[in-house]
């Protein structure tokens, strides 16, 4: 009897995935957000195990307590976010971040530069860890001479306020940070940090052996904790009641 189960046709399973692509939420008014080759739809069912997968290497940043299983991932979408659909009012709205129609994540930077470090003999000094405890990386900024993060603008993404820097900066650790995007506004440059041109790795370098001659991180190390303070939520609240005044 086996036998004679025909399999579904790829036509007809091609067209089941574009009906499960038409899903949208009811009280958009539209479908699919474009810019560009980029755009944004309701949660594609086909995206879900993708997700799954860049959610638990991102366990540490987002505060999951374990990594996600595959039943549990299909359980919450069928379960939480098919309902959501239909909702007037939904309580979560997820979508789908596309280019060219293909849900995009990591991409291959990790590889690339895996690969240089092998060329260049580096492997005994440049560590990757994934999935560590907030406790662990804490730590670990928290034993740093310096915080480098020279952020660039990459098509039209382009670092935000760059709380990285004032998180490094509360353990005393000064910062390199880009000239572009909002490194600036966490650090002051040549006191707390320095800001460099991201694209610029003579800059970067430079940058890097300044602060570590005769331990000149130390003194900016210092200056950047007292800045932190700046942005502790209870001096950021009066900054806002002011400006409602």
């Amino acid at each position: 009897m086996i036998g004679n189960i025909k399999s579904p046709k790829p036509r007809k399973i091609f067209r089941l995935q574009l009906e499960i692509d038409k899903r949208e939420y009811s009280f958009l008014p539209s479908k699919k957000y474009c810019s560009n080759k980029y755009s944004l739809v309701p949660l594609r069912e086909r995206d879900v195990e993708s997700i799954r997968k860049w959610r638990n290497e991102q366990i540490d940043i987002l505060r999951q307590n374990k990594p996600l299983t595959k039943d549990e991932q299909s359980k919450y979408y069928h379960q939480v976010i098919k309902k959501s659909f239909y909702e007037k009012k939904p309580k979560i709205i997820l979508f789908s971040f596309l280019i060219k129609n293909t849900c995009i994540g990591y991409g291959e930077e990790e590889e690339n530069i895996k690969k240089l470090i092998k060329e260049l003999n580096l492997e005994e000094q440049v560590l990757f860890l994934r999935n560590i405890s907030q406790d662990l990386k804490n730590a670990l900024v928290a034993k740093s001479n310096i915080f480098v993060m020279p952020s660039i603008v990459y098509k039209k993404s382009v670092e935000g306020f760059g709380i990285a820097y004032i998180e490094a900066a509360q353990y005393g650790i000064p910062s390199i940070g880009g000239k572009d995007g909002g490194a600036a506004d966490a650090i002051i440059h040549d006191k707390t940090g320095i800001i460099v041109d991201g694209n610029n790795l003579d800059d970067v370098y430079s940058s890097i052996v300044d602060l570590l001659t005769e331990n000149k991180f130390i003194e900016f190390g210092k200056a950047a904790k007292d800045n932190s303070n700046n942005f502790h939520w209870d001096n950021v609240i009066q900054k806002y009641i002011k400006i409602l005044n």
